[in-house]
Parts: structure tokens; C-alpha cells; sequence
């Protein structure tokens, strides 16, 4: 991935923002003056530096982990990146198989020129290990049966990923509302 240029627009998270909610801060409120510690004595202060500040709390988990907000999406170091390019692979073309009766000859063939960019690109070394990672848990997730929870991981790389994900996305995104729609018939 190429470092971002100076007018490129802010990377937003949507896993943050969709566990957590959007959080304004309010620039237009004082500080009450029992948030800080005793000031100090005004002849300690000189006229030309800015007043004291603490900086803001930072917040970390217990664990000292920074989470991604994505239920079940963690890093497998021991599988490799070949075993998970050929497991993803193998692993969305048995979903096309199983969805190809209810999709008609030419959304199969789009959804199959969309996992081959995903497969070229994976090849190429163009996937962030951050894609890869999701992906492949974007695919467990499906083989489960828990299609809401890909949904919302096949979202959020949309969202905070596009770039490398916006030539195949819109494929699993097909296979992931024929299993919707499957799972909806399974219910009714």
C-alpha cells in the first residue's frame, strides 16, 4: 500500500465507528477547573510560553491490544499465506458452486471474473496482510452460516480498504446476499 499522500482524505475505521458510535468532542466547552491538578503559581509561569496542558488519556485494553472491532478476525500465524490464499480460493468457489443454481449464466460468470482478480491479486502480493486476514475470516464466517457477521466484515474492507478490494468485492458481495437469501428461505 502506498503512504498517502498530503490531500488525500483521513482513513476512517467503520468497525469503530459501527461498535462504538460516532463520539464528538466539544470544542466550544471550558474545561471545569477541577479537571486538572493544582495550577501553578503564577510567578512560575513565563509570559511568553503557553499555559500548561496534560495530554488527553489514551485508552488501550487490558491485554495492551488494539482491537479492530470485527468479531473473529484474528491473525493465524501458523497456517502461512499460501494455505490461506488456497483455502480462500477453494473456499469462495465451493460457495459459487453451491449458490449456482439460483444465479443466472451472467452473474456467474461475473461473480467468477471477480474472484479471479481477487486470486490475481492475492498472487501478486497486492493484498495488505490486513485484507488477507479478513478475508479469510469474511469466508469462515459464510461457510458458517453467519452471514450477518460477513456482511459486516465485507463492509468494513469496503469502507476502510477500497482501493484493494473494489475490483472483486462487489463477487462475494453476490455470494453473500445468495446466502441471505438462502438462509431467509431456510427460515420462512
Amino acid at each position: 500500500m502506498s503512504v498517502p499522500g498530503w490531500n488525500d482524505p483521513p482513513q476512517f475505521s467503520h468497525a469503530s465507528l459501527d461498535s462504538h458510535g460516532i463520539r464528538r468532542s466539544r470544542l466550544n466547552k471550558r474545561p471545569s477547573p477541577h479537571s486538572h491538578p493544582s495550577p501553578l503559581p503564577p510567578s512560575s509561569l513565563s509570559p511568553l510560553c503557553p499555559p500548561p496542558s496534560s495530554a488527553p488519556p489514551t485508552q488501550t485494553s487490558q491485554s495492551g491490544e488494539v482491537s479492530s472491532g470485527v468479531v473473529g478476525v484474528t491473525d493465524s500465524g501458523g497456517g502461512g499465506v499460501e494455505d490461506d490464499y488456497s483455502r480462500v480460493v477453494d473456499g469462495f468457489q465451493m460457495q459459487l458452486e453451491r449458490h449456482k443454481t439460483s444465479m443466472t449464466e451472467k452473474e456467474v460468470e461475473e461473480v467468477m471474473k471477480r474472484l479471479g482478480a481477487m486470486r490475481t491479486q492475492w498472487n501478486s502480493g497486492a493484498l495488505s496482510p490486513h485484507v488477507m486476514t479478513h478475508t479469510t475470516a469474511l469466508l469462515t464466517a459464510l461457510e458458517a452460516g453467519r452471514v450477518e457477521e460477513a456482511r459486516r466484515i465485507q463492509v468494513a474492507l469496503m469502507v476502510d480498504h477500497t482501493s484493494e478490494v473494489n475490483m472483486w468485492m462487489m463477487g462475494v458481495k453476490r455470494l453473500i446476499a445468495r446466502a441471505e437469501k438462502q438462509t431467509d428461505n431456510h427460515k420462512s
